[in-house]
C-alpha cells in the first residue's frame, strides 16, 4: 500500500486531500490496483463528494473520482506507470496517483 503527499485545495476549492493505492503484485505484474481518495479528514471521496458545493464544483469533483478508477485499471492493463495517460480535468487525481503508486512499489522492493 502507497499513499499520496497531502495536497491543499486548488483555486476551486478543489483537490484537497491524499490518496491511497494498495497493488497486488504476481509473477512481477501488476495484477490489481486500488486507487482511492480521501478528504483531508479521512473521509472518502464518493459518489457525495463535492454535493456541498456549486453543480460546476460538484461535477468537477465527480471527475477526479470517476478518474481515480480509470487510472487503477489502465495501470493494470499497461503494467506501466508511464503508459497511464492523464485524463483531461483530473490532474491532481494524476498526480496524487503517481505519487501513491509510486510509494507503494517502493514498499514491494523493499
Amino acid at each position: 500500500s502507497g499513499r499520496s503527499k497531502d495536497h491543499s485545495s486548488d483555486s476551486d476549492g478543489n483537490g484537497a486531500g491524499y490518496a491511497t493505492c494498495t497493488l497486488t503484485i504476481r509473477e512481477s505484474k501488476i495484477s490489481d490496483c486500488v486507487f482511492l481518495l480521501y478528504e483531508l479528514d479521512g473521509t472518502l471521496k464518493d459518489a457525495d463528494y463535492g454535493k456541498d458545493n456549486t453543480r460546476e464544483n460538484y461535477l468537477k469533483a465527480q471527475k477526479a473520482v470517476a478518474a481515480a478508477s480509470e487510472y487503477a485499471k489502465a495501470l493494470v492493463e499497461k503494467n506501466s506507470l508511464d503508459e497511464v495517460s492523464v485524463i483531461s480535468g483530473a490532474t491532481i487525481t494524476f498526480t496524487e496517483f503517481q505519487e501513491a503508486v509510486d510509494d507503494a512499489l517502493s514498499k514491494a522492493k523493499a
